[in-house]
């Protein structure tokens, strides 16, 4: 515990050493794996290779896929990247065709 003056206290503080970085908007942008991919300035995606090629199997599931808003593209790109293991990235490849699989596209009228 922290003493601020004689009638506040504060358990939270932490030294700036001791506070975790990366996970912000700003962070993940200036990461060279992640901005080959993803474009933060013009909001597209683009798809790392091994992804198409799994994605591309399945017709509905790129269809599915193109079909999303650019924040949730982004979201599933940047999770599959972010893995450290090449089991993992295979892992969570995986579900997003799943995922996309399931998905019926609606025609646009």
């Amino acid at each position: 515990m922290i003493s601020l003056d004689e009638t506040w206290s504060a358990l939270r503080f932490k030294k700036t050493d001791a506070v975790k970085k990366g996970g912000s908007k700003a962070e993940k942008q200036k990461r060279p794996e992640l901005s080959k991919y993803i474009n933060y300035k013009t909001k597209t995606v683009k798809l790392p290779e091994d992804v198409k090629k799994f994605l591309s199997k399945d017709k509905n599931a790129i269809k599915s896929f193109e079909s999303l808003s650019w924040s949730h593209k982004r979201e599933y790109i940047e999770a599959i990247l972010d893995a450290k293991l090449p089991e993992t990235r295979l892992k969570r490849i995986q579900k997003l065709v799943h995922a996309m699989s399931s998905i019926k596209v609606q025609k646009k009228k």
